[in-house]
């Protein structure tokens, strides 16, 4: 994911931060159901993985959301 350069010019409250953190709780969400529906172990390692991105991702705005809220 590209850098935004959460340090540049103009002020922000975290409002775009916490609106991508729920965009991407949201699509946990999602891939968790996928995961319980029948037959989903053939697809389960692809779904780990791409959760576990999402969460990294998730990680890393909260991270920025810090940084602007101090």
């Amino acid at each position: 994911m590209p850098e935004d350069g959460a340090g540049s010019a103009g002020p922000t409250d975290g409002a775009d931060e916490l609106a991508q953190a729920q965009a991407l709780l949201e699509r946990l969400d999602e891939l968790e159901q996928r995961l319980c529906e029948p037959g989903a172990g053939e697809v389960e390692l692809s779904l780990l993985e791409r959760s576990t991105e999402l969460v990294e991702e998730a990680g890393r705005l909260l991270e920025r959301l810090g940084q602007v809220t101090g």
